[in-house]
């Protein structure tokens, strides 16, 4: 009884503070391994395109098994490292997820063909997997709840930058006399060395005091508890008690239905998006006009983001998840429907924005409903079944897009989507602006 109350203490105290310089610097941290994972993601898209044209022209088989082999990677590894930040703390294996990713990378830049690339992808994929949810989770337990949803927010959203440089880079490299077709090496190099300046700067961070008094470790929390409250507030902020903390009983948790969510949402918030390339270059556009089609695209994720760390953490999850998907119904098919180059641009940045705003909602969602003790397990274990997905996906998409064209594609994908919306509808209400288990 006496760890529960002390518990019970800490995470009460960790939910009044304002925020800190020390949050501050939590936020850039996640905001840096968020942007790393992304872009290593989002390579995917410009791979597709590379290896669908010119020379390096693959066949469905090897494109397929390049695209899907991150995802694989993911599936294994999400399960696993949660489980493993929950007993060795989340700080400490997103340090060891970054450096992980950093590794492989710098492998991935010495591929001498497109197997051994896969195989490289495959083994990031362990770690990227599980940084989404290693992120989110530490955000929900560091940051106080009306802090929570704006900060996580502004965090996806400034690390949505890294893809559109990534891609940008990657396109300006693609064009020089230097590089050419190789570019992709180069930008591997640069996306691990921004995995190594990130774990760096993690490793200087507390443990969250939630997970550790969670573990039973209440001397380490009150430490990493301290070291908050003695950290400087930012200069905007007010009174630490000012502001009620709203409570509630512990959630329910409808797991069938949360997972469900996120095994259908890779369909389109994954798969279709790295298979843009792979669709423009099918129908009749240049490599170079492909790669900036997708790069521009990458803008809309950080605007989104902005505008829902302003509006959507006032209404509930489910609300904004089912008008998202709306959005990305319509979008999507203007994208592989139009022949003007404008409005595929439009609808591609309209897509990618409420992907991104979909993609937070949905592990915020999950997140404040799953308990502490095991919130890095279980919103692990819901991203291994998105990743299970976004693996599948390309293996049947590929040869429907090149035998039976992005039309009848993107009809799977919609399909997807109208299931997504139905679960959504069904799923518990959301526990935004509140204390989390």
């Amino acid at each position: 009884m006496a760890a529960a109350s002390d518990a019970s203490d800490i995470a009460l105290r960790l939910d009044r503070l304002p925020l800190t310089r020390l949050h501050l610097g939590l936020v850039l941290v996640c905001t840096c391994a968020m942007a790393a994972a992304i872009s290593e993601m989002s390579l995917s898209g410009a791979l597709s395109a590379i290896f669908s044209t010119g020379a390096s022209k693959a066949s469905s088989g090897q494109l397929s098994a390049l695209l899907s082999s991150v995802y694989v990677g993911a599936v294994i590894g999400a399960p696993l490292f949660g489980w493993l930040a929950d007993r060795v703390g989340r700080l400490n294996m997103l340090v060891a997820t970054l450096s992980w990713v950093c590794l492989t990378s710098l492998a991935a830049s010495f591929a001498h063909d497109i197997l051994q690339l896969t195989i490289c992808r495959g083994l990031a994929g362990l770690a990227l997997g599980a940084m989404p949810p290693l992120v989110i989770s530490l955000l929900a337990d560091m940051l106080a709840p009306r802090h929570r949803g704006a900060a996580t927010f502004w965090c996806i959203a400034l690390s949505t930058v890294g893809p559109f440089c990534t891609l940008m880079f990657l396109r300006g490299m693609a064009t020089s006399a230097w590089f050419g077709g190789e570019s992709w090496r180069l930008t591997f190099v640069v996306l691990a060395l921004l995995c190594l300046l990130a774990a760096g700067a993690a490793a200087l961070l507390p443990e969250s005091p939630r997970s550790l008094a969670a573990r039973g470790r209440m001397a380490d929390a009150a430490r990493s508890l301290a070291r908050f409250e003695r950290s400087p507030v930012l200069p905007w902020q007010g009174d630490a008690t000012a502001a009620p903390v709203v409570a509630g009983a512990r959630p329910t948790q409808p797991r069938h239905l949360i997972y469900t969510l996120f095994a259908l949402s890779p369909w389109a918030t994954a798969s279709f998006t790295i298979l843009w390339g792979a669709v423009l270059t099918q129908r009749g556009f240049a490599l170079n006009d492909a790669l900036m089609v997708v790069g521009i695209s990458m803008v809309g994720p950080m605007l989104g983001n902005i505008v829902g760390s302003m509006s959507l953490d006032r209404i509930d999850r489910r609300h904004g998840l089912a008008g998202c998907s709306v959005v990305m119904l319509l979008s999507g098919a203007v994208f592989v429907s139009s022949d003007i180059t404008w409005q595929v641009v439009v609808a591609a940045t309209v897509f990618g924005t409420v992907t991104s705003i979909y993609l937070s909602l949905m592990n915020l969602y999950a997140a404040e409903l799953f308990p502490t003790e095991a919130r890095s397990r279980l919103l692990a274990s819901a991203w291994a079944l998105n990743r299970v997905g976004a693996a599948v996906a390309p293996l049947l998409l590929v040869p429907l897009l090149r035998n039976h064209g992005p039309q009848q594609m993107f009809a799977v994908i919609a399909g997807t989507i109208v299931a997504a919306i139905v679960v959504t509808c069904l799923s518990p209400a959301g526990r935004q602006r509140q204390a989390v288990a």
